[in-house]
């Protein structure tokens, strides 16, 4: 399936991962998985980016471990990129 070129991301959302439940990834922030992953299919792709808009891993960092793999699941998706 290609990009919406209107960029709706509809290409990507029909990737997601449905045996994920959405759930609380940053309880410092209040990050929740499907936050994460819109952040990444508007096209933020690198950790930094995403704790800077999002606030992830600035906190305890209990959490930096599942956002990196969250990251990297959803690039090899090859999700969308504004």
């Amino acid at each position: 399936m290609s990009c919406d070129k209107n960029k709706s991301f509809n290409c990507c959302k029909s990737k997601l991962n449905d045996s994920i439940a959405d759930h609380l990834v940053c309880t410092c922030m209040g990050v929740m998985y499907t936050e994460i992953c819109e952040a990444i299919d508007r096209g933020i792709d690198t950790f930094e980016g995403l704790s800077e808009q999002l606030g992830v891993g600035t906190g305890c960092s209990s959490c930096v471990a599942e956002v990196r793999q969250i990251l990297e699941s959803r690039l090899r998706l090859g999700c969308c990129k504004s």
